[in-house]
């Protein structure tokens, strides 16, 4: 009986285990496919026209129209959807919209 016991402690606490990596493997998921509970909602009011330079990347050009509590994650993902771009390579002599004029705000989303 003693080695029946164990081997059902065993099996508790293996499924225990299991139970709780698959609820964190979960909730890693979900928060990473819909970002961060609160984050840094932008708003687009107006695009200029911008001629990639030798050098330049998305972050780059980004970092350089950054305004202080902006996510220069939500700029590069703003220059990529105006500009229907499939990945962040851009090219010298390539012409594309950048933000010349955002709304910031943090939205929560927890709500």
């Amino acid at each position: 009986m003693k080695t029946l016991k164990v081997v059902n402690r065993r099996r508790f606490v293996r499924s225990t285990l299991l139970t709780i990596v698959m609820v964190i493997l979960f909730l890693t998921a979900a928060l990473s496919a819909t970002g961060n509970l609160v984050s840094n909602a932008m708003e687009v009011k107006s695009l200029s026209e911008y001629n990639v330079k030798s050098g330049d990347t998305l972050w780059k050009i980004a970092k350089s129209i950054q305004q202080e509590g902006d996510d220069i994650r939500a700029l590069i993902h703003i220059i990529e959807t105006e500009n229907n771009l499939d990945s962040s390579v851009i090219h010298p002599g390539q012409i594309i919209l950048i933000p010349s004029e955002v709304n910031s705000y943090v939205a929560d989303s927890s709500h």
